[in-house]
């Protein structure tokens, strides 16, 4: 696992190829830490339901109505 600080313009860089290639992404808040995922590759939700549990269904945040239409059809 890498850590990032949020201060580097690079910071993301890491994150983004990591969700890119269909891996898990811990986000800190400061409440609560999210987990971002790839919903255009299937083997990253699948991680998720094996790690969460398939019975806890996750909250799931977008960024436009584009890709709520390409999430839900």
């Amino acid at each position: 696992m890498r850590r990032t600080q949020a201060s580097d313009p690079a910071a993301l860089d890491g994150p983004i190829e990591a969700l890119r290639s269909g891996a898990l992404v811990v986000i800190p808040t400061e409440t609560v830490y999210g987990i971002a995922v790839n919903l255009e590759r299937p083997e990253a939700l699948k991680r998720l339901w094996q790690w969460r549990g398939a019975e806890e269904r996750p909250t799931l945040h977008i960024g436009d109505r584009d890709d709520l239409r390409r999430v839900v059809g």
